[in-house]
């Protein structure tokens, strides 16, 4: 998934894209911040979950129509996070009393628009990531490890990946083989270097392999 941030006057906007559905999914609490203008992280937080509160006791679907994936944060870790669609943030903005509220609906189709435009010239998101980068002060070191991170990972994604295994090497003395267990699909992935990614078997394992596993071979 695509993680670059984007900026509004001044306050990052973090965001996923999701190449299934071709979306973006944008953290609903800096969206606040952008709202009210808000420079403290935490009073947006918590000015959202009272909204989140307000708005879960009215019924409203802008609230159940928001996941939660993780993002990065100030300190470098991942977090869940409330994120939304564009669509859906339409709904929510109109929940936020902010001068605000047209230029972000704006901002929102024209990041809409940049995306098109990138699907058309890849590069173009590449440069735009490297500019963000600079404009935080990363070394041009740190932009290439990161920018490699993504290549490896966009790699990963372009081939199917088959697994083997075995619960144990040998048994009696004997070399255990491999029982191939199918390929798999990408769940997630998180860090640069080294990368932790995250599978999940397209067909489930015998219970036989399940159980050795399980036991510990």
């Amino acid at each position: 998934m695509n993680t670059t941030p984007v900026n509004f006057e001044n306050i990052d906007i973090r965001r996923v894209y999701d190449e299934k559905t071709e979306t973006w999914y944008f953290s609903v609490v800096d969206i606040i911040r952008a709202l009210l203008q808000q420079p403290d992280f935490q009073a947006a937080r918590n000015y959202w979950k009272v909204l989140k509160n307000r708005l879960s006791k009215e019924g409203s679907e802008s609230v159940t129509k928001c996941n939660r994936l993780k993002l990065e944060a100030a300190d470098g870790k991942k977090y869940l996070t409330d994120v939304a669609s564009p669509e859906v943030l339409l709904r929510l903005i109109q929940s936020v009393p902010s001068r605000k509220a047209e230029p972000i609906k704006i901002w929102l189709a024209k990041v809409g628009y940049e995306r098109m435009q990138d699907m058309a010239d890849p590069s173009r998101s590449l440069d735009r990531a490297r500019e963000y980068w600079q404009q935080h002060g990363r070394s041009e070191k740190w932009i290439q490890q990161r920018m490699t991170g993504q290549e490896t990972r966009n790699k990963l994604t372009d081939y199917t990946i088959l697994v083997f295994a075995r619960g144990q090497k040998k048994q009696n003395g004997v070399t255990v083989p491999f029982t191939y267990l199918g390929p798999v699909e990408r769940i997630s992935y998180e860090s640069e270097r080294p990368i932790k990614m995250v599978w999940r078997l397209r067909y489930p394992m015998s219970v036989e392999m399940f159980e050795d596993n399980r036991r510990g071979g």
